[in-house]
């Protein structure tokens, strides 16, 4: 890959969370990223992505919000 993220948000539209994402993540030019060598990886719930649900989707957001500043304190 040309890039290396220091983070990975992934969008899970099947329900089986980190589960839908193994063969993604465990490609060997994925799984040398530095997000998944150190577990920067969140793995949002569909319904928290799509704009369905007023209430799902601002909890996605607080989420993802989160997310970030624990990174920025990591």
């Amino acid at each position: 890959m040309r890039t290396d993220p220091d983070a990975v948000l992934l969008v899970d539209m099947l329900g089986a969370d980190r589960d839908s994402f193994v063969p993604l993540l465990s490609n060997p030019a994925v799984s040398e990223l530095a997000a998944v060598r150190g577990d920067r990886v969140l793995v949002l719930d569909g319904k928290q992505a799509q704009a369905l649900g007023l209430q799902t989707t601002a909890e996605g957001a607080q989420r993802i919000r989160d997310w970030l500043a624990g990174l920025d304190r990591s």
